[in-house]
């Protein structure tokens, strides 16, 4: 194995304990029963100590990440994307898909919507209530920042970090971002 990253000069073996513990053994024809099992494994290891990192897959399998990360208090969330996959239903009212998750887990109290932020949301919505849901679930949250990247679009990341950290830094949280879609 390699052990210093050629880009960054980063050793992250010498920065902390960091292990691949492989895949969480999915069931390809029962979306249900993955959900499950992805939440019953980052709830194993969360309740060992285990910081995740998880990387891969639909954007559904935030939803049970969320839900054993934040089971005994909600996390805040960093979520670079084109959508903010906070739909209601859709493919025929499906609750559970991967336009979904985040509305999803701020319903069940796992996601702080005062400490979420949005980044580079500009693509397409399968409804026009998303985005509305999105800034009303904000609002009667006491609010959470959801920048659109057509107003960081064209500038660093420097300053929206600074309102990025301060919702964010102090208490548990997550970053998911969709490596596929460029900004």
């Amino acid at each position: 194995m390699r052990l210093v990253n050629y880009g960054t000069l980063v050793a992250p073996y010498e920065l902390c304990a960091c292990a691949d513990v492989g895949d969480v053994p999915v069931n390809p024809i029962d979306v249900q029963d993955t959900l499950r099992r992805i939440e019953a494994e980052m709830t194993s290891l969360h309740q060992g100590g285990v910081t995740p990192l998880s990387i891969g897959g639909d954007h559904i399998i935030s939803y049970p990440i969320l839900r054993a990360l934040g089971a005994e208090r909600p996390v805040g969330m960093i979520h670079v994307d084109a959508h903010s996959d906070t739909g209601d239903t859709y493919f025929g009212g499906q609750k559970l898909t991967h336009g979904t998750p985040f509305r999803r887990a701020i319903e069940d109290g796992v996601l702080d919507p005062k400490r979420t932020v949005q980044i580079g949301i500009r693509g397409t919505m399968y409804a026009s209530d998303e985005r509305d849901w999105a800034w009303r679930s904000a609002s009667s949250r006491s609010g959470s920042c959801t920048p659109c990247s057509s107003r960081y679009h064209s500038c660093d990341f420097e300053r929206p970090y600074c309102r990025i950290s301060r919702p964010v830094m102090f208490r548990p949280s997550t970053l998911t971002e969709r490596l596929s879609e460029k900004l």
